[in-house]
């Protein structure tokens, strides 16, 4: 995250019956919410670094 120069707000996380849901809220440097383009960045770059073998 600190890569993209963003930040998580806000997280929660909570169960529904037998599944866990989490939000994250990320934000910019000034605090608004992050553009489609650097969204869509730093969705990729998570997804990547969750999925990726150790």
């Amino acid at each position: 995250m600190a890569d993209f120069g963003v930040s998580i707000h806000q997280a929660f996380i909570t169960t529904e019956v037998e599944r866990a849901v989490d939000a994250f809220y990320v934000t910019d440097p000034l605090g608004a919410p992050l553009d489609a383009g650097t969204s869509r960045l730093v969705t990729e770059a998570l997804r990547e670094a969750l999925t990726a073998e150790r």
